[in-house]
């Protein structure tokens, strides 16, 4: 299960909270994950929580530009 996803743009956005993703062992498990959705030919993009909180604008539009990219790519 991902945590945001735009299948027709093969885009996943993934938040990740310290409590469950701060571990080195959860960054390994996350970036096998990420290298298994890339795989499939999916674009994974990865946020902190405090980047979601605290920035949440700019957040908004990296997702908004990878779903117009990924849009144009499919074309």
């Amino acid at each position: 299960m991902v945590d945001f996803l735009w299948r027709e743009h093969r885009l996943v956005v993934e938040t990740d909270g310290a409590r469950v993703h701060g571990t080195a062992s959860a960054r390994r498990s996350d970036a096998r994950r990420d290298r298994s959705l890339e795989q499939l030919g999916f674009r994974v993009l990865r946020f902190s929580y405090d980047e979601v909180a605290r920035s949440a604008s700019e957040v908004a539009a990296r997702v908004a530009s990878a779903l117009v990219q990924r849009q144009r790519s499919t074309r």
